[in-house]
């Protein structure tokens, strides 16, 4: 039934389609070529399993990407994924990527975006235990920001400092909400806070360079190749940290 849709997309979008399928059939984890491993992810996943129920664990992009690109608190990636196999969030993520159009923008499309779509779908429909699916911290599985929007990050950056300076309000809320399990029982949500002002005071500490944390909470490192991009031209990239 995803034949259709295959046989339109573009190579990228394709590539997309079968991660996804990777993860149904198989399950493990999935990571793109341009992912570095820092660390064994066994604790990682052993913990979100033990927390949370986790059987489909998900990352999302850093902050900078979702608040400052993206205008919104957050951002689901499709780089690093790790999955139980057979697990049913896989098909409604294919029922919406079978949707897509034939070279239509893949990350709208089969990419991140149709994921974070798919992922509050999920989480609507199944509450607070979200199906056991999860989305683990930004610097899980990508502490560093695309390199590419290093000028942009500046100039909303600086945006958001004059609006502040002028009054305006910039705040735009971050909030996770996970339910924790507890000797089987639901217990409340940790929600963290996160708005423009503190990713670009991060940023600024950071000098704007992208920068892994010191702190041991990154498991694996995105370098935002983007190759499926035509013409893309990417540069080595000394990573702070």
């Amino acid at each position: 039934w995803l034949q259709g849709a295959y046989s339109r997309f573009s190579p990228i979008q394709r590539a997309d389609l079968a991660r996804y399928l990777y993860m149904h059939a198989f399950g493990g984890v999935y990571a793109d070529l341009d992912v570095e491993l820092l660390k064994p992810l066994g604790p990682l996943l052993k913990a979100q399993r033990w927390r949370y129920n986790a059987s489909v664990i998900l990352g999302q992009e850093p902050l900078a990407h979702a608040v400052l690109l993206e205008r919104k608190p957050r951002q689901v990636c499709n780089a690093v994924m790790a999955s139980a196999p057979g697990h049913p969030f896989w098909l409604a993520v294919l029922r919406r990527v079978e949707r897509g159009g034939a070279f239509a923008d893949p990350v709208l499309t089969t990419g991140p975006r149709m994921l974070e779509a798919v992922f509050n779908e999920w989480t609507g429909r199944h509450g607070g235990d979200a199906g056991g699916v999860v989305v683990v911290p930004p610097d899980s599985f990508y502490p560093t920001w695309d390199p590419m929007q290093a000028d942009t990050f500046r100039q909303r950056c600086r945006s958001q400092a004059s609006s502040k300076a002028a009054g305006a309000s910039w705040r735009q809320p971050m909030t996770t909400r996970f339910r924790r399990r507890s000797a089987g029982k639901r217990g409340g949500g940790d929600i963290e806070g996160y708005d423009a002002a503190a990713v670009c005071a991060r940023l600024r500490r950071e000098g704007f360079v992208p920068t892994i944390p010191g702190d041991g909470s990154a498991y694996a490192n995105h370098l935002w190749t983007h190759t499926w991009i035509p013409g893309a031209s990417k540069t080595a990239v000394l990573y702070g940290g």
